[in-house]
């Protein structure tokens, strides 16, 4: 045997070590019979063991003591497939947890690879949440249940809105078929996210999702990008060609982002393409036919742009087969509560940070407009966990713009002045509930009697999202 080949070798193994032990995530290396072969050190920590007490032991013995309430392996073994489980256990975690099988070339399963995501932060931050929700959020039919939201959640999409979930219901609707799908909506509205979602809940979902941002390129380089060119097309072409946007999207989904910045010449292409399935790259003579989902998106009103000659209106025809319009972000504040977890916690995974965050700072982002729409959220999140680090962020922590935007009054001609004390008011209750965790004290704080305060608890329906000792 080559003794460098056995040196690299060795090297390798010391590296997969070092970034199994190293992973955020728990990991658990079982066999094909369930016997516990490593664990890492996050594992540990969240089952409360150290490897030396579960390695070389099955994992069904450790479920039957308790050491957690269901196992992923097991799962795994019993369906020879992958499968995610939420898993509880002993030592209080509360993990998403993938089972991924590997197979032998006998087609037996040799080991069983998983990965366990602490998501108990999550779980502890719930009732913190739904205060902050409870203000904000329109009532009214809940389409997605909790496995659902994971689902969603799964795909990188966070909604908790009304607003969002009619159009989730659209878009799961329009995935069910191959026709053209046009986004619109402001900038940083999470127009990518929902057309990547559309693509991944598709049944192209196994093939590849192309984006290309139209208003990025110049408009010289649009069209070799997008069809592609044969060799010796043009001075400067590659010897070889380029193969086109459209061609390395065969058979999945090609994501025209900002497409009311496209050029005449190359919407008329465009549209050439959608009426027959072929493309004729530069410098070619024959042209090359292509299975190609186009999702379509602009924060431009495209029906104004064909008024003014700018988009061409068959092309608008062919793009709006379902139009789906993506409120602003202030117009489902709903939503905005879990998306700043979910951006707390990427950040703190990806800082290696343990930042938490006040109910005074969610409250007022909650109240700000957000220009910049959910982008503009994520950039204030990623900010303020890099500045704090793994302190608590606090209302005065957040940018001024945030902070002077959130005391304005919000602007809404329908409100009347008895429903806005009301809102004072019931924000007031929260506040006080909050600080001093039972109705006597906060009642002597606010200077009411016990039946007053809890007839306003009555009133504002706190109960349903506050817990209110009655001491």
């Amino acid at each position: 045997m080559d003794s460098s080949k056995l040196v690299s070798t060795n090297e390798l193994h010391k590296y997969l070590e070092a970034i199994i032990e190293a992973s955020f995530d728990g990991i658990w290396i079982c066999d094909g019979e369930g016997k516990t072969l490593q664990i890492n050190r996050a594992a540990a920590r969240f089952s409360g063991v150290t490897a030396e007490q579960v390695v070389g032991r099955p994992i069904g013995d450790l479920v039957k003591e308790g050491l957690f309430n269901r196992a992923a392996t097991l799962e795994v073994l019993e369906k020879q497939a992958p499968i995610t489980i939420i898993q509880e256990t002993r030592a209080g975690y509360r993990l998403l947890t993938t089972g991924t099988p590997i197979f032998g070339k006998d087609g037996k399963i040799e080991l069983v690879f998983t990965n366990e995501r602490d998501i108990s932060e999550l779980a502890r931050m719930k009732t913190q949440i739904e205060s902050s929700v409870s203000r904000w959020r329109n009532r009214g039919h809940v389409t997605f249940d909790e496995d659902g939201l994971l689902f969603l959640e799964s795909h990188g999409v966070i909604a908790r809105s009304d607003e969002m979930y009619r159009v989730l219901e659209a878009c799961q609707r329009a995935a069910k078929f191959d026709i053209s799908v046009l986004l619109s909506g402001e900038s940083g509205a999470g127009k990518s996210v929902l057309a990547k979602f559309v693509h991944r809940i598709s049944k192209r979902a196994a093939k590849p999702f192309i984006r290309i941002n139209c208003g990025s390129i110049p408009e010289t380089l649009m069209e070799a990008e997008l069809f592609g060119y044969e060799r010796g097309a043009f001075t400067g072409a590659l010897s070889e060609g380029k193969k086109g946007l459209i061609e390395a999207a065969d058979g999945g989904t090609l994501f025209l982002d900002e497409v009311g910045e496209l050029s005449l010449a190359l919407q008329v292409k465009l549209l050439a393409f959608l009426d027959d399935g072929e493309v004729m790259p530069i410098g070619a003579t024959r042209a090359r036919k292509f299975d190609v989902r186009i999702i379509a998106a602009s924060n431009r009103d495209l029906a104004q742009l064909v008024t003014q000659r700018q988009f061409r209106e068959e092309l608008w025809f062919r793009l709006n087969v379902v139009p789906i319009e993506i409120p602003p972000l202030r117009k489902r504040p709903a939503d905005i509560p879990y998306l700043i977890h979910h951006f707390l916690v990427v950040c703190n995974r990806k800082f290696a940070t343990a930042a938490t965050i006040h109910a005074d700072a969610i409250d007022a982002l909650c109240q700000y407009s957000f220009p910049g729409n959910v982008r503009e959220l994520r950039n204030i999140v990623e900010r303020v966990v890099v500045t704090k680090g793994s302190e608590q962020i606090r209302r005065n922590d957040l940018p001024r713009s945030v902070l002077e935007g959130a005391s304005l009054p919000v602007k809404n001609s329908a409100r009347s002045l008895k429903e806005v004390k009301e809102s004072i008011e019931r924000q007031m209750l929260i506040e006080v509930l909050n600080e001093h965790g039972s109705q006597s004290k906060a009642a002597e704080a606010l200077g009411l009697d016990q039946s007053s305060i809890s007839r306003k608890i009555r009133k504002y329906k706190l109960r349903e999202h506050y817990i209110v000792h009655q001491s």
